[in-house]
């Protein structure tokens, strides 16, 4: 008996324990669901972003930037022998290639206390005015103070060939603004300050001398005379009076430059011949 009832309590459990293991293994998938869900911490090996390549890509970059960076800058301040960045000294004679640029070297010249300059650029009364300047200046050290502070701006009121009206105002000189009008005259191929006048009203041009346009212009080719802009073909010409009546009745013919086109020749045409056309004879009447 005690075999049989040892065997009816352990039934009960065995069945107990197999409706228990069905719960416990819902139980385990439920929980790995549960874990699969929760985020993973990730370190730095596993992101591996940026890559290594990456990292010296970039490094490659900026040491190849500040080699050119480097490169460029000794390049800028590299220096020839004979050259530098500082801009060239212009000469006077660049500087006065036209009348109103010797009009503004003149006013500068003379604002700046730079009496040698001025006498380079005057002639006749130009020249006796820059002898009197420098000699009532004396030192002339406020002039100089200011020599690089001057500004001037010129204005060509009136022009020829070989004469040119030139007003000049000056100013930041120690004493003020000063309008000064010129006349400068041609030498050559050179311009130089002849005269100064009080005011642009009392201004008056010089006539070119004789030749002067055709020393300008150099001798015409094709025979025409020096000077003249047009061919001797294309001259005006001027009628000159005969002594010879019969002459003067009848002009002399001249040829035309306008003449009437010839009639174009006009091509044979053949007439064609008419097509002969056919007709059949009218039928016979029949007898009745």
């Amino acid at each position: 008996m005690s075999t049989d009832e040892s065997s009816a309590a352990q039934a009960p459990k065995s069945e107990a324990e197999a409706a228990k293991k069905p719960k416990d293994s819902s139980k385990g998938a439920s929980g790995s669901k549960t874990a699969s869900n929760q985020p993973t911490e990730l370190d730095e090996e596993k992101i591996n972003a940026p890559t290594r390549q990456e990292l010296i890509m970039l490094g490659v970059i900026c040491v190849a930037t500040l080699i050119l960076w480097a490169a460029g800058r000794a390049a800028c301040n590299y220096q020839v022998a004979g050259e530098g960045l500082t801009p060239r000294k212009v000469s006077l004679e660049e500087r006065t290639l036209t009348p109103k640029d010797v009009g503004m070297e003149f006013g500068q010249a003379l604002g700046g206390g730079d009496f040698a300059t001025a006498a380079q650029l005057a002639r006749g009364e130009a020249a006796a005015l820059v002898q009197k300047e420098k000699s009532q200046c004396g030192e002339c050290t406020a002039r100089k103070v200011v020599a690089s502070k001057l500004l001037s701006m010129g204005t060509v009121l009136k022009a020829n060939v070989s004469d040119t009206i030139v007003s000049v105002k000056t100013i930041g000189g120690s004493s003020g603004e000063k309008v000064r009008v010129l006349g400068i005259e041609r030498d050559g191929r050179k311009w130089f300050v002849t005269r100064v006048y009080a005011s642009a009203a009392e201004a008056q041009l010089k006539e070119p001398p004789a030749g002067a346009v055709d020393a300008l212009l150099g001798p015409a080719s094709d025979g025409a005379p020096a000077g003249s802009a047009l061919p001797s073909s294309e001259q005006p010409s001027s009628e000159q009076p005969t002594s010879d009546p019969s002459a003067a009745a009848s002009p002399a013919p001249t040829s035309s430059a306008v003449t009437s086109p010839a009639p174009a020749p006009s091509a044979p045409t053949s007439a064609a011949p008419a097509p002969s056309v056919l007709t059949p004879p009218a039928p016979a009447p029949s007898a009745p």
